[in-house]
């Protein structure tokens, strides 16, 4: 059952610049007995193979695209560049934020067809940030137009670990290095250049959350942020199913909150041809962490506005000094110094 398709091709043959070697020189003796023979002067081009060096080829994949998880997937080569083997079944989560009033991008997980998670599956290319940098560059010359707007896209609907003070590029990096190495269509061996891969699983979970809307699946059905109104699990799980016609579980906290909704489904060929449908229902653990009734969808709560700060007291002009106090202190006066008193002498 077909939810999600996009019409995309594999990538065309795409030739890296051969290597161009020059003819190898000889070196001839000098005719003269009694001259020396002198060399001819080589380079690392005159002394390398002249096999030039090989080009990238596009994968080669069925004309009819093949379901992960299937008998027909199972028979393909650990590693396939065309249907992704193992790991073809995954979980998107959304999460619920009532201070932001939106559902964001949460948890992605690439498990096994019998549910089991995988995780770093490719040490090699669990990249740094710093690293997956180095190759968006060299992604089709540099950031381009699509790039631009596709990181605009991903910042705009969000990453919740960007409230724990990440940035984008540390969101990038774990899922990358966490589950898109556990995908084997991500391969860079599968794409043209290591950055061509990094950024198919950018723009394939940025579909994932444009074509997962959680709000408009429970608008429909008439479940809305309220504090007053609750809901049953049911009717979350019904509306949310059949909006995605995927497989859904539920999660809330110990208060009966609803928190996230997990999507699941497999792949016709590549992960990133976005052609998503459900699994085998008895291939899929639903685990729902939320009562059967009273779940409580909290309506928008917007964050608490930052304090103002405190106006600085104006300053006081200092006071002028009276005319009195401005006066210099009257100097006391200089006492006169008496007459000696003269005593006659007694005859």
């Amino acid at each position: 059952m077909h939810i999600l398709s996009t019409t995309t091709t594999l990538l065309a043959l795409s030739l890296w610049p051969a290597a161009s070697f020059a003819s190898e020189a000889e070196g001839h003796a000098s005719d003269s007995v009694t001259a020396e023979a002198t060399p001819t002067p080589t380079t690392a081009a005159t002394e390398a193979s002249e096999t030039p060096v090989p080009a990238w080829v596009a994968p080669v994949c069925p004309e009819t695209p093949v379901l992960s998880c299937s008998p027909e997937a199972d028979a393909l080569t650990d590693g396939s560049c065309c249907t992704p083997n193992p790991g073809g079944m995954y979980s998107f989560t959304q999460l619920w934020s009532n201070e932001t009033d939106r559902w964001t991008m949460g948890d992605f997980q690439v498990m096994r067809c019998d549910g089991k998670r995988l995780r770093e599956c490719d040490k090699e290319r669990a990249w740094t940030d710093e690293k997956l940098g180095e190759l968006m560059k060299d992604y089709d010359g540099g950031f381009t137009d699509e790039w631009r707007e596709l990181s605009y896209t991903i910042e705009t609907m969000g990453w919740p670990g960007q409230e724990d003070g990440q940035t984008l590029i540390d969101i990038w990096t774990r899922i990358w290095g966490r589950a898109a190495t556990c995908i084997s269509t991500l391969d860079t061996k599968c794409h043209k250049t290591p950055g061509h891969a990094f950024a198919e699983m950018l723009r394939t979970l940025t579909y994932n959350q444009l074509q997962l809307p959680t709000r408009k699946f429970l608008d429909e059905a008439d479940i809305k942020p309220s504090d007053e109104v609750t809901y049953s699990r049911d009717e979350i799980v019904a509306a949310t199913k059949s909006g995605s016609k995927l497989p859904v579980s539920v999660v809330c906290d110990d208060d009966g909150v609803l928190k996230s909704v997990k999507y699941t489904y497999v792949v016709k060929g590549p992960w990133h041809d976005h052609v998503f449908e459900a699994p085998e229902s008895h291939n899929v653990l639903e685990v729902f962490g939320c009562p059967e009734t009273g779940i409580r969808y909290p309506a928008h709560v917007p964050p608490p506005a930052p304090e103002p700060e405190a106006e600085p007291a104006p300053e006081s002009e200092p006071e002028t000094p009276s005319e009195e106090a401005a006066a210099p202190p009257a100097e006391a006066p200089v006492a006169e110094e008496a007459e000696p008193v003269r005593v006659k002498d007694e005859l």
